[in-house]
């Protein structure tokens, strides 16, 4: 029911991301107390350049044009950072140390690309026939195409949703994603050559502009999803609600997507801060016993948990669109165990290990929801918290045997045997749980299979 038009081919985009900083640090010493106190300066500068591009496959709606150069958006921040450590009695056995810093993040080397008009643009345009015979060659979805007659039509028609540069509003106002981290640590040594360690470590993640419209489930990242936010549509235009069924797992639920009217507004989108009060939060906690190289051998063991706070829709009920308000927030806990086993034999040989277990990976269901009355397409809804369903523990064995060569107590080379996930673990990293027969607890990424590799390193 829907025409994507593209306006390929076109030339290469050309993008630039330009950045300068500098940095100062002293260190202080008192007593039994060192302070280290630095401050971070760091300019970052997005544009593209002029450049032109021939006319597409569809000329009358994709021409031949020339695009001047733009200055997308510049982030300057001058940032401090500080950490102090105490030798609580001047042995060296119980140390205690804490740091804060802020640190700002890049808008990213590809991030002019998302204005460029020089750059993959879509049109899209309802149709409903007439219907022409399929191409022989074309994959049958439906035994129905779209007529040259009607193709020829589509520069007199006006589109009901647009991508590329030409779509996308420029936000002079975005923000800089910064983090303020903050850090507590305790070490005491509890025998020789082995010591105890306790480690917090708070982080506030400010300005996200990770927000789409009816973008699904969102990464924990910084970066921008899809175009942003479809602000052709402000919030309160979206007032015609649409009744589907939900049926999973033999109910049957009524669901409400919202859309506007049909021929309201426009197709532009703009990428957007979450409010300043909406941070993202992480909170972890690390416990970890660490044996010095000692009788021939040492290792470590760590446990970790982190309590997250994030927004998964942090724009939700304030813009965007209503059908992104659901369940916005991932506020689960992780976990990971880890250790290492370093042991030296005689005559050169030495074994290492490295063992980790982690919580499986959290997931959130989601429903995509379509009909012709919905005039923005296909919508994605959340339709639960994240973190209901998660994923199996994950554990990984990996071992290396390896036997050293000493030539004139200069020239030293290594032969070694390496086997990676030892026990061919198959663990699930990345599960889909979007509602459908094919397509729900579908396991869509498990850990690499057992590897093995004979290598060598040769020093002097």
């Amino acid at each position: 029911n829907k025409i994507v038009v593209y306006n390929f081919p076109f030339a290469t985009s050309t993008d630039h991301l330009y950045r300068q900083a500098g940095f100062l640090m002293d260190t202080w010493r008192i007593r039994r107390v060192s302070l280290n106190l630095g401050v971070r300066g760091e300019r970052f500068n997005s544009f593209y350049p002029s450049q032109s591009k021939q006319a597409g496959q569809f000329s009358g709606i994709f021409p031949a044009e020339n695009f001047s150069g733009q200055s997308i958006l510049v982030w300057t921040d001058v940032v401090p950072r500080a950490g102090a450590t105490w030798d609580v009695k001047g042995d060296g056995k119980t140390v205690v140390s804490g740091s804060f810093g802020i640190f700002g993040d890049t808008m990213g080397v590809l991030f002019a690309n998302t204005f460029n008009p020089n750059a993959q643009r879509t049109n899209t345009y309802n149709w409903s026939g007439p219907c022409g015979p399929t191409d022989p060659l074309a994959p049958i979805e439906y035994p129905c195409d779209v007529t040259p007659a009607f193709l020829a039509t589509l520069p007199s028609r006006t589109p009901i949703a647009t991508t590329g540069g030409t779509s996308q509003i420029r936000n002079p106002n975005l923000k800089q994603d910064q983090t303020y981290e903050y850090t507590a640590r305790l070490e005491r040594q509890i025998m020789p050559n082995m010591a105890f360690d306790a480690t917090y470590v708070h982080y506030n993640i400010y300005n996200m502009y990770n927000a789409a419209t009816n973008a699904g489930v969102v990464s924990p990242t910084a970066s921008f999803v899809n175009n942003g936010i479809n602000v052709g549509h402000p919030y309160n235009t979206w007032t015609i609600p649409v009744v589907f069924t939900d049926t999973f797992n033999g109910t049957s639920t009524p669901v409400t997507v919202y859309t506007y009217p049909k021929g309201s507004g426009n197709t532009t989108n703009e990428v957007v801060n979450t409010p300043s009060s909406r941070p993202d939060i992480y909170d972890s906690f690390e416990f970890g016993v660490t044996k010095r190289y000692s009788n021939r051998w040492n290792g470590l063991a760590s446990f970790w948990a982190t309590k997250d706070h994030r927004w998964l829709q942090g724009t939700a009920g304030i813009t965007g669109s209503p059908n992104d308000d659901a369940f916005p927030i991932d506020n689960t806990w992780g976990w990971q165990a880890r250790g290492d086993l370093t042991y030296n034999l005689p005559r050169g040989f030495q074994i290492f290990s490295f063992y980790r277990a982690q919580s499986g990976t959290p997931g959130q269901r989601v429903s995509v929801f379509n009909s012709p009355a919905l005039i923005q397409g296909p919508t994605t809804v959340r339709m639960g918290p994240f973190g209901q369903y998660r994923g199996p523990v994950v554990s990984l064995l990996n071992a290396k045997i390896a036997k050293t060569f000493t030539v004139h107590d200069r020239y030293h080379f290594e032969a070694n045997f390496e086997t990676f996930n030892v026990l061919n673990s198959s663990g699930a990293v990345a599960t889909n749980y979007q509602t459908g027969p094919t397509t729900f607890g579908k396991v869509t990424s498990i850990i690499s299979p057992r590897v093995a590799r004979i290598g060598g390193v040769f020093t002097f």
